[in-house]
């Protein structure tokens, strides 16, 4: 890869801290490694985010509570979008082309949490945003990543994952590779893994 494209790379991970610094109330940054990085969002009825920005990399929303609507006010394109009340276990995966810079209204009655979880490593081709809310909607994957919403025991793994605990809000990086990592748990329950196809799209700073 070019220099510029690292430094660009670079500049976009660094757009990423801003919501730490900014809204540690709403954003706290939970795991990161060379694959990942996962942030825990939470939001209050009447809270207002003012301007902050995420990073142009594919990233998977994997809702742990139920949730009202939020208005986003995108500054580049100047736009305003509200997203729908959403279900715990839902999960929505932004393929993401470009930087957002936006303020945040939510909307809900009820407090609402939910795990941002940023993917460092090599995309597939670009495609429309993926919104799976039934459990007719898992599996689903594409070059990068395969998404999968289940009760039962977790299944052995082969490649490096993100096991989400629905019941707990809890969640486990797990790498076969790794022996640092942790196992895979082996009690049933309710949950969404993510599991990567793809190594990463950069060599770590």
């Amino acid at each position: 890869m070019s220099r510029l494209m690292t430094l660009l790379v670079l500049a976009a991970m660094a757009c990423a801290q801003q919501p730490y610094s900014k809204l540690p109330r709403n954003y706290t940054l939970a795991f990161e490694n060379d694959s990942v990085r996962i942030s825990r969002v939470k939001y209050s009825p009447g809270d207002k985010l003012p301007v902050h920005s995420h990073p142009s990399i594919p990233t998977v929303y994997v809702y742990l509570t139920d949730g009202g609507p939020i208005r986003f006010i995108h500054k580049t394109p100047q736009v305003t979008i509200v997203r729908d009340a959403v279900k715990a276990g839902q999960v929505r995966f932004n393929r993401n082309a470009r930087v957002e810079t936006h303020e945040t209204e939510y909307l809900g009655a009820a407090a609402s949490e939910y795990l941002r979880v940023e993917l460092k490593t090599t995309p597939g081709p670009p495609h429309i945003d993926t919104r799976l809310v039934d459990d007719a909607d898992f599996p689903w994957e594409d070059p990068q990543l395969r998404i999968s919403r289940f009760h039962g025991v977790p299944p052995a793994l082969a490649r490096p994952a993100i096991l989400v605990n629905l019941a707990t809000g809890s969640f486990l990086w797990i790498d076969p590779q790794d022996s640092r990592a942790p196992a895979r748990p082996h009690e049933p329950g309710w949950f969404v893994l993510l599991e990567l196809k793809t190594g990463r799209a950069t060599p770590a700073p």
